[in-house]
């Protein structure tokens, strides 16, 4: 907001005057987007032999298909980078674009498809493309259904594992969630049938025991006619529905399940109350002018009314439509721009059907009153050893020294962020209470008509007098501008240990390493003497301890993950959790007492081959935990580029029998083969066949040797490393090379993979085409200071080491060195420009996806204006800017 407001008319003017002279240009592009469309008929065979892996079929009519490509790709993504090329080299590029990447003529039939005798009559009035089409978009969805999203994974007492996986519905272009069931026996596996879950059911959290389930709904009353979130409780193991509980409308808005910043709802140790997060009630706002309120705004004898003084309670504060703090709010940007920008506890008892606010939480001076400032609270957790108090994650939205202003918060780890406590004991007491008491209000009850029960729901107010208010909340993390994902660890002998992710300093890029803090707790209290940090941020892995072992050759590079799963503990004294290391996501153990690391392994009989970089697949692999239970075991899933996931699940014992290292034993796991079953994605592929995953799978090295020299980088002896996915040739005398696609990363800050991903194992598996997924220097997972090394650098050392990643690939001879191109978004769109434009003779075709293309502009128009700062000059400084 301050930043649109700050531009001034000479600005405004020049945008004008560019917004012409970019028309012009277009109008005159596109008449030499004609013409080159006229001289290419004449060859429309020669340039697709050059491109796609296989001559493709000929066409009645290829020049027709070629413009409307052609003239799509134009007025969308591309236009903005378009009127910027001057180089032929860099037309001749664009101009080969609907020849790699169009779905009509990028892949070349691998094989022959036999169509029914319905599609045969269908194709022979059709022209042959649209069979072409057909085939692709039917070999996509294959490679679509394969995937497999899971979350929200849940091991209970009795041995029920349960998680929700998220599928694509390309047809109605949406996504279809499916709750999976497995029971999990000593010596067998029984699985339920999958249940979908509607769109009106907003989370479903078990409880840690899994005796009760809660199941937050989203319901349209039918007397109000207007949207409302209901909470139910499931008893005996989810098979009773005990109790519908009315969320107050009147005490905030909608509540947040959002797993990846602000978390979702915790249960108490005795598993009779429920914490949430939810929007913070807005002021309400009319004109002066609105027909209801027009005679009371304006008086009988004609004089204006002012605002009302209590504008959180739901008044109406006439004249403030446009006012910042009122009508209008800062938001937290992308992916947040409908949430309210501030966020509040509160605390639900799933027996008594009672909700109250916790109110003793951090706030500014305004509190209520206006949207502007204050925190936004989030990542709820109850303490174990008497349950009397929450911990959670305070962002700071303006109320703090740290944030001057709200910006972006989807994927910008270095917002500022503390832990606090709130005390809560007399809140729990008053909502236990069956019967209302003096103080207390009661709540909407669900008629029979609109619920099918009578489930009433009674609130807390906060006119109680102040002998009945729990006391102040308290910061934990003074020490630290950056402290999030507060989890507790099982209690024994009375004490639990708070463990949270931290940064002392803090880091001005989007992601960067953590440190892991723990506190003692004791009897509901923090020791405060206890504070340490058990795992220190890496900033450089040659740094790293050798006993902490190495992943293709790395030592431990530091903890980047986006947050510790709930519920992480194997035991009182060992955590496990995910992390990046390298080109691929690990999960590691890590000791309470010492720190100490140790990446889970596979049993070399897993094994069924060895990578030519001479590391074993099993270390080439990518894993991710689900979920984990202290007694009944530990549930992760395995993949890589050419291997769907495998879900598995081993006892406990398996992460406890070594303090040096976890090695989990083939004979020790169970497979849950029908959690990874196919699940159509489209009309397409009506049943799924398993898709065509029998291409190659490495990891490529650029040492120092090889690396780009760039100055001021610091870090040596940390190798870039390329996954490098090979075609398999169709028979033994095939000679030629498939052509290669590169594709780097957004973010920056971010990394690609060894994990499964449907869109490269379609590119490779059915299209044939060779694919390079490059993490250039600035990618997670290799250390802070490669992190820190991009920034002011953008354009330059991440340019070099995708060019020399991808030299080194051709000069390998795997791959047709006339034959490349490259494909990026966001940042990766950026990298595209940048190499088409530098290295116009290297890429033969190239597509650029949402590309950051002009900085200035995202500078005063985007929810990250430090984003241009930071990866452009190095820094950012809050008090200019």
């Amino acid at each position: 907001g301050d930043a649109i407001r700050n531009i001034d008319m000479q600005m405004l003017v020049n945008g004008i005057l560019n917004i012409q002279f970019i028309t012009n240009t277009l109008s005159r592009r596109e008449q030499e987007m004609q013409s080159a469309i006229q001289s290419l008929r004449k060859s429309v065979v020669g340039i697709s032999s050059l491109v796609s892996p296989r001559p493709l079929c000929s066409w009645p009519s290829p020049s027709s298909r070629i413009k409307t490509n052609l003239l799509v790709l134009e007025k969308k993504s591309t236009t903005r980078f378009l009127h910027r090329c001057r180089s032929p080299a860099i037309w001749r590029s664009l101009l080969l674009i609907p020849f790699l990447w169009s779905p009509s003529t990028q892949l070349a039939p691998r094989r022959n498809h036999n169509l029914s005798g319905q599609r045969r009559r269908f194709s022979q009035t059709k022209m042959r493309t649209d069979e072409s089409v057909y085939e692709d978009a039917k070999a996509f969805n294959e490679y679509a259904s394969a995937a497999v999203e899971l979350s929200d994974a849940h091991l209970s007492d009795n041995g029920i594992w349960t998680a929700i996986r998220s599928t694509r519905d390309i047809d109605q272009a949406k996504r279809r969630r499916y709750l999976y069931t497995v029971a999990l026996g000593d010596n067998s596996t029984l699985s339920l049938p999958p249940m979908e879950l509607n769109d009106g059911i907003l989370a479903r959290i078990p409880s840690p025991s899994g005796r009760k389930v809660a199941i937050f709904r989203e319901e349209v009353s039918k007397e109000a006619h207007k949207r409302q979130q209901v909470l139910e409780v499931w008893t005996d193991h989810g098979l009773v529905l005990s109790r519908r509980i009315l969320l107050p409308a009147e005490q905030h808005r909608k509540p947040i399940f959002d797993a990846a910043t602000f978390g979702g709802p915790s249960w108490n140790p005795d598993e009779t109350a429920l914490v949430y997060v939810a929007e913070r009630l807005v002021p309400d706002t009319a004109t002066f002018f609105d027909p209801p309120h027009y005679e009371e705004a304006v008086g009988s004898n004609g004089s204006s009314g002012m605002a009302d003084e209590n504008v959180g309670g739901g008044s109406t504060n006439r004249g403030f439509q446009n006012t910042l703090g009122y009508g209008v709010s800062e938001t937290w940007g992308e992916k947040y721009p409908k949430q309210a920008p501030l966020l509040d506890l509160f605390l639900a008892n799933v027996e008594t059907g009672r909700v109250g606010k916790v109110e003793n939480c951090p706030r500014t001076d305004n509190g209520d009153v206006t949207t502007i400032g204050s925190f936004a609270l989030g990542q709820p957790q109850f303490e174990p050893t008497r349950g009397q108090t929450i911990v959670y994650t305070a962002y700071d939205a303006g109320g703090g020294p740290d944030m001057p202003r709200r910006l972006g918060l989807i994927y910008c780890q270095q917002r500022p962020s503390k832990l606090y406590a709130s005390p809560v004991a007399k809140l729990l007491k008053q909502l236990a209470t069956p019967s209302a008491s003096p103080g207390e209000s009661k709540g909407q009850e669900q008629s029979d008509e609109s619920t099918g029960d009578s489930s009433g729901t009674e609130q807390v107010s906060d006119s109680s007098s102040s002998s009945d208010k729990d006391g102040a909340c308290y910061c934990l993390t003074l020490e630290s501008r950056l402290a999030r994902s507060p989890v507790f660890s099982p209690v024994a002998n009375g004490k639990s240990k708070l463990v949270y992710m931290s940064s002392k300093d803090g880091f001005d890029t989007h992601s960067g390493c953590f440190g892991l803090s723990v506190l003692d707790w004791k009897h509901g209290r923090p020791v405060t003497s206890s504070h340490r940090t058990l795992v220190q941020a890496v900033w450089d892995p040659n740094n790293s301890p050798p006993e902490y072992g190495t992943v293709l050759g790395m030592k431990f590079p530091g903890l980047f993950m986006q947050q510790l799963p709930t519920y992480c503990f194997v035991s009182p004294d060992y955590l496990v959790t995910n992390t990046h290391w390298g080109s691929t996501s690990k999960i590691v153990r890590i000791s309470l007492s010492s720190g100490d690391i140790a990446p889970v392994q596979h049993s070399r009989s897993d094994d069924k081959a060895t990578s030519d970089e001479g590391g074993s697949i099993s270390a080439m692999q990518s894993d991710a935990l689900l979920c984990v239970h202290p007694e009944k075991g530990v549930v992760g899933a395995t993949s890589s580029p050419n291997k769907v996931p495998i879900i598995w699940h081993v006892p406990i014992s398996q992460f406890l029998q070594d303090d040096d290292k976890v090695l989990l034993q083939s004979n020790q796991k169970k497979i849950l083969e029908s959690v990874s079953s196919p699940i159509a994605a489209s009309k397409f592929s009506a049943v799924p066949e398993s898709p065509k995953l029998d291409f190659q799978s490495d990891v490529r090295f650029l040492l120092d040797d090889d690396l780009p020299q760039v100055e001021g980088v610091q870090v040596e002896g940390v190798p870039v490393q390329t996954i490098l996915l090979l075609p398999s040739r169709q028979t033994s005398e095939e000679t030629t090379k498939p052509p290669l696609i590169v594709i780097p990363h957004g973010g920056p800050h971010s990394v690609s993979l060894t994990s499964f991903m449907h869109s490269t194992a379609f590119l490779c598996g059915y299209g044939g085409y060779a694919v390079a997924l490059v993490n250039y220097r600035g990618s997670t997972g290799f250390g802070q200071g490669l992190v820190e090394a991009l920034p002011g650098r953008i354009g330059d050392l991440d340019v070099k080491d995708v060019v020399a990643s991808t030299q080194k690939i051709k000069e390998s001879g795997l791959v047709d060195p006339n034959r490349i191109g490259i494909c990026g978004g966001s940042h990766g769109g950026f990298l595209t420009g940048h190499l088409t434009g530098q290295y116009p003779d290297m890429f033969r075709a190239a597509v650029m996806r949402n590309p950051v293309v002009n900085l200035p502009s995202m500078s005063t128009a985007t929810d990250i204006p430090d984003w241009v700062f930071v990866e452009g000059l190095g820094k950012y400084d809050w008090a200019t800017y």
